[in-house]
């Protein structure tokens, strides 16, 4: 049988009665998935999912607490949102035990979990194109409205795109959303599209705790203005003061080595991926590295490549398996991880081995 027919009888065989949760990471991609399918499961089954859980942006292992929470809920069934969960296999078998999974993500495959009790969907197990622009919110989209109509939620979709930057792909489906709504394709960034994207993006930025307003604020939202309107501009204004400081200091301190950048920063707040991504669409024919220390035992790590020339997934999963707690992963252009801070010098010199420029 194949997945999307799997997938199909998942969605087909909800209950009012199941104990639903959606598990989603904190990011644009993933929390418009998250909603998409939050809202498809209520007019499925007449209301909504019974627990959402997340975890830190790009915190992958299924953690013991969660997995104590979906037991002690009773939840039963579970759709896990934009986390390459298959990269901890032994972790979502645990939870399969007592609950049946359903997994919607497009980042690399590192273990198929398809099984009697494991739904598991990424693209390229029946896309033919570049799996990682088949995002998540577009494919929750795009399956659930096979099930119900939720035509209503194309402008959250058109979010996901922009957020992962997958808008060439899907050029067609965001002009449409484009005419839909007044808005013009040419100039997305500075769009009702981008500042939404913005808006959601900079909540999981400020800190942990705000997730759970920007989820609230998604959720009710039926349309740009509602989200735009929210009381997450208190948190776009704050990170965006922050994001325009680094940018500046980049420009300053950067390390460069031929056609790779490190950069290194401090702050309480989560702006590399973001910083990262801004200052690699600058320069695309450059490995952009960045290197955050917010005051944890470990540093986050987020690299960027815009010319596909450095597959960014494979270079950081090489360059932390021979550290101590490390890990990393992500797509060709986009990755991310996480080193212990006593391997920083490791690390730099891994990649620059591994990339040979040492």
């Amino acid at each position: 049988m194949g997945v999307l027919k799997r997938f199909d009888d998942f969605v087909s065989n909800l209950k009012e009665t199941d104990r639903i949760c959606i598990f989603f990471d904190p990011d644009p991609d993933g929390i418009s998935a998250a909603v998409i399918a939050n809202k498809a499961i209520e007019r499925l089954r007449g209301r909504k999912a019974d627990m959402v859980m997340y975890q830190e942006h790009g915190d992958l292992e299924i953690k013991e607490e969660n997995i104590a929470k979906l037991k002690s809920n009773g939840i039963n069934k579970i759709f896990i949102m934009d986390l390459a969960v298959d990269q901890y296999p032994e972790k979502v078998r645990e939870v399969s035990e007592f609950a049946e999974i359903c997994i919607l993500d497009h980042h690399k495959v590192y273990n198929d979990l398809n099984s009697e009790r494991i739904v598991h969907l990424k693209p390229q197990m029946f896309d033919s194109e570049e799996p990682s622009s088949y995002i998540t919110a577009k494919m929750s989209y795009d399956l659930f409205m096979k099930h119900v109509d939720i035509s209503d939620m194309d402008w959250l979709a058109a979010v996901g795109i922009l957020g992962d930057a997958a808008w060439r792909r899907w050029k067609d489906f965001v002009g449409e959303v484009c005419k839909r709504y007044g808005i013009d394709f040419n100039k997305l960034l500075e769009s009702k599209i981008g500042n939404v994207m913005r808006l959601i993006a900079s909540a999981p930025e400020f800190g942990f705790g705000v997730i759970a307003e920007c989820f609230d604020v998604v959720s009710n939202a039926k349309s740009f203005e509602d989200v735009e309107r929210s009381s997450l501009v208190k948190y776009r204004d704050i990170i965006g003061n922050e994001m325009y400081r680094f940018m500046k200091e980049f420009k300053r301190n950067a390390e460069t080595h031929d056609d790779v950048i490190f950069f290194f920063m401090r702050s309480k707040y989560s702006v590399g991926s973001t910083l990262s991504t801004r200052m690699s669409f600058k320069q695309p024919d450059k490995t952009v590295i960045v290197i955050q220390d917010a005051g944890e035992d470990f540093y986050r790590v987020s690299l960027r490549r815009q010319d596909f020339k450095v597959k960014v997934n494979d270079l950081v999963s090489e360059a932390t398996k021979d550290l101590e707690n490390a890990s990393g992963g992500g797509h060709v252009p986009a990755a991310g991880g996480r080193i212990m801070k006593r391997d920083l010098e490791r690390f730099k010199s891994n990649i620059l081995r591994i990339l040979g420029k040492a």
